[in-house]
């Protein structure tokens, strides 16, 4: 399931909070897909450390699309893809 976060004008540390609690609740099969208009690159870190995945989509209306599901998860991972691939049509 896609769950959608948009945290564009937030001013910080809020985005991050906001990710790192939302990415907590995913499941088999769930992943988040954030808007931001920033490339939050201390983020990526964090999700790693954390056992998360995450792409990131340059462009469109936000600036930023970050994709972020759980690294032991390949249903996510496919449901991530088949989700890039409708925002790139």
């Amino acid at each position: 399931m896609e769950y959608r976060l948009n945290v564009c004008g937030l001013p910080a540390p809020e985005p991050m909070e906001q990710i790192l609690g939302a990415v907590q609740g995913l499941k088999e099969g769930d992943f988040l897909k954030v808007s931001h208009n920033r490339e939050p690159f201390p983020l990526y870190s964090m999700l790693n450390d954390d056992g998360f995945f995450y792409r990131t989509i340059v462009g469109g209306k936000t600036g930023f699309l970050i994709f972020v599901w759980r690294s032991d998860d390949a249903k996510s991972e496919l449901a991530v893809e088949a989700s890039i691939a409708r925002e790139n049509q």
